[in-house]
């Protein structure tokens, strides 16, 4: 089982949105599309639609959108047992603005996650949990006084693997993120943020020179997600670069890099190599796109691993 734990969020999704929408005073578009987003969410999402067991935890408004949530997670088998509801803050809610080309930016109000902590997530959460993944390591304020550390601690020493994305939110008051991570990596076995994160992280624009100030902090293995450009990853001995599959459309990126990871950690679970779990995510992730939402485009773990390993003995 994969406990999944971070943001979660009730995305209104809206295309097609040029960029010179402000400019007139009506544009027409195809009809909205309610969705869950939030990067925790969209792998817990994801995960269940591999057919892995998966468990989030996070937290929610009493309303309406925290409402809506819950009833999709249950829908596709996801355990929200333990999920806050929060009687005062709304739920985090977002408007996806999505240009023809599947680029999308946000309107959102996340102020929710100023409530998050490390007591949102307790100990009969993570019992039986294989992999604990943590998807917002910079989102919530409270969690970057010393709360992520304690769940990553906590999750190692009752055997759990621990796999981490970064998620930067605008909120988030932390300048000094690389302190904050010499306190949580060692106690992580895979750190995989987009390159616009771990640069933004270690201070360093060149991907070996951001390994390098890595390395030294006790990470089992490493990866930086390049967007249509694939990956990076690494295990501090040896490293690849991994290619996507090419001929892909996108329809739509949101989430992409959560579909990223939920190949990532699907296939660690199901005893792939970290190289070959990075490249079956980045395989995963270019279906995700071809579809609207975050990870509608996600087919069962036969069927993405058959299409991985068609792509890769067709190169």
């Amino acid at each position: 089982m994969v406990l999944s734990f971070g943001m979660m969020v009730c995305d209104t999704l809206l295309r097609p949105v040029d960029r010179d929408v402000l400019s007139r005073d009506c544009t027409m578009i195809e009809k909205p599309v309610q969705a869950c987003g939030g990067d925790a969410l969209n792998t817990a999402i994801g995960l269940s639609r591999l057919g892995i067991p998966v468990t989030m935890a996070g937290r929610v408004g009493d309303d309406l959108n925290g409402r809506f949530i819950l009833d999709q997670c249950r829908t596709l088998g996801i355990d929200v047992s333990h999920v806050v509801t929060d009687p005062v803050h709304a739920t985090a809610s977002s408007f996806a603005l999505i240009e023809e080309n599947g680029e999308r930016h946000f309107l959102s109000d996340v102020s929710i996650f100023d409530e998050v902590d490390d007591r949102d997530l307790p100990e009969e959460a993570m019992e039986n949990a294989d992999i604990v993944y943590i998807g917002s390591a910079c989102s919530f304020n409270r969690m970057n006084q010393g709360g992520l550390a304690r769940i990553l601690k906590r999750a190692r020493n009752q055997g759990s693997m621990t796999v981490m994305d970064a998620a930067f939110n605008q909120r988030a008051s932390c300048c000094r993120w690389m302190d904050m991570f010499k306190e949580v990596l060692p106690y992580t076995d895979i750190f995989f943020p987009s390159y616009e994160e771990a640069s933004a992280i270690t201070g360093c624009r060149e991907i070996p020179e951001i390994r390098r100030a890595l390395k030294p902090l006790g990470l089992r293995y490493f990866g930086i997600k390049l967007g249509a450009k694939g990956c990076y990853a690494t295990d501090f001995t040896s490293e690849q670069y991994i290619e996507c599959p090419r001929g892909i459309r996108a329809v739509d990126t949101t989430g992409a890099g959560d579909s990223f990871m939920a190949g990532l950690v699907a296939g660690m679970i199901n005893g792939l190599t970290f190289f070959e779990s990075a490249a079956l995510g980045s395989s995963v992730a270019s279906h995700s796109v071809q579809h609207m939402g975050a990870a509608n485009g996600i087919l069962p773990y036969k069927e993405e691993l058959y299409l991985y390993n068609h792509h890769k003995n067709h190169k």
